[in-house]
């Protein structure tokens, strides 16, 4: 089996959205609306805000993007985020050790990794305890859309 990391372009963005997972198509929907162009633009903006984001493969197929954000330069606070492709369904130990690995070297980098997540995605919310995030059980906020995300989290 071939595993390959490569550093995630808006060009790259555009050939996985077809190939997204549809709870993934949800959480983005749930924030941003619906729609290609949405789906797109929010893509773009999350590889091009982000400070670091890298597509994971195997066997030549994309299984995530994954990446992560700062609000400010130097701060001891990381919001990572990834994008599933239907891929990681057929890769689930790539998968998992994919984003084991990530954790593992943002934590060398920072005190704080921390984000949200849709309270209805089950599967997310199962990966992120896995990875050994804490997941709020309280709602953090809701979106526009009515849709109720929480909190999840991990410290050094």
């Amino acid at each position: 089996m071939s595993r390959e990391i490569k550093e995630a372009t808006p060009e790259l963005a555009r050939e996985i959205i077809p190939l997204l997972r549809e709870d993934t198509i949800e959480e983005i929907s749930a924030i941003y609306g619906t729609g290609d162009d949405v789906l797109l633009s929010h893509f773009a903006r999350a590889i091009s805000r982000a400070n670091e984001a890298y597509i994971a493969y195997a066997d030549d197929k994309p299984i995530c993007i994954i990446g992560y954000w700062t609000s400010s330069f130097g701060s001891p606070i990381a919001h990572p985020w990834v994008f599933c492709t239907k891929f990681a369904d057929d890769y689930p130990i790539e998968f998992f050790f994919t984003g084991r690995k990530y954790v593992e070297t943002l934590l060398e980098k920072f005190d704080v990794l921390t984000n949200h997540v849709n309270s209805d995605n089950v599967r997310a919310i199962r990966w992120l305890k896995l990875m050994g995030f804490k997941v709020s059980r309280d709602t953090a906020f809701t979106t526009r859309y009515g849709v109720a995300f929480r909190k999840y989290e991990m410290r050094k």
